[in-house]
């Protein structure tokens, strides 16, 4: 229940709902003072369009995405692959669920994963469980693309997880008691910096495999100052990792999952 107010809450808190509130506060003060009211409204306005350009969204994602580390993948143990989201389908009548499909995160994470899999011949654990609390978890999802459609198989399934927390301690309590303290680490670009800070406090040295494959931005051109929706998703994106991972840096000691085999 804790963790289910406090997925909502940030959902409400972060970018562009949060704006929402300030400008719903300006509107509130107009009569009281006209002054801080319209100077909120035109921050309000201005922030939800800075964000909305190409420009500030890849700076944004600029901080959060840590490249390829691929020069140090000789010293890995093992290829860990983390879940992005899954949709489901619904009976007509919504009482029971036919089926369960990668999201669009989850499937560009088992395809790099798999490749990597391939190319290096390490094992490979996938991690996610039911954030949504609806079957099948979406370790399960991964595991039928992976096996089924790329002909990878998983060596550990990590199934009980709900955030990237849960993925880190879960995950390190399977590989730690086996030796394993060095993983590649598959997720999205903006996911990687957040959920190497996550994994070193759960014990395992996470290198990281950005989905897409991270590198320099393109040259600057008279698009990236044109405001679209897709830059405004990306902007959230980065700072909603931003704020996680100064959350993660923050948080209570590391849990005992880390001190396994140590």
């Amino acid at each position: 229940m804790i963790w289910e107010i406090g997925t909502v809450a940030k959902h409400l808190v972060l970018p562009p709902v949060g704006l929402g509130w300030l400008l719903l506060a300006a509107l509130w003060q107009v009569r009281r003072r006209a002054r801080l009211a319209k100077t909120l409204i035109a921050a309000v306005f201005a922030a939800g369009l800075a964000m909305s350009l190409p420009v500030v969204a890849t700076w944004l994602r600029d901080l959060v995405v840590i490249p390829a580390a691929e020069s140090e993948y000789g010293r890995a143990q093992a290829i860990v692959i983390l879940g992005g989201g899954r949709g489901l389908v619904w009976a007509p009548d919504h009482d029971a669920i036919l089926d369960a499909y990668p999201g669009v995160f989850t499937l560009q994470r088992v395809h790099a994963g798999a490749r990597l899999a391939r190319r290096t011949g390490l094992p490979v654990l996938i991690t996610s469980g039911t954030p949504d609390g609806y079957e099948p978890t979406e370790a399960e999802v991964m595991r039928r693309v992976l096996e089924t459609d790329l002909g990878v198989r998983a060596r550990w399934i990590e199934d009980k997880s709900r955030n990237t927390g849960e993925n880190a301690d879960f995950t390190a309590r399977m590989l730690l008691p086996e030796g394993i303290r060095t993983v590649i680490l598959v997720t999205s670009d903006f996911h990687q910096r957040r959920a190497i800070t996550v994994f070193k406090r759960a014990g395992l040295e996470a290198l990281p495999h950005p989905v897409p494959p991270a590198g320099p931005s393109g040259p600057t051109d008279w698009h990236d100052f044109v405001p679209n929706a897709q830059s405004l998703m990306r902007s959230h994106y980065a700072v909603h990792e931003l704020a996680g991972t100064l959350y993660s840096l923050v948080r209570a000691p590391a849990t005992p999952a880390a001190t396994v085999g140590n």
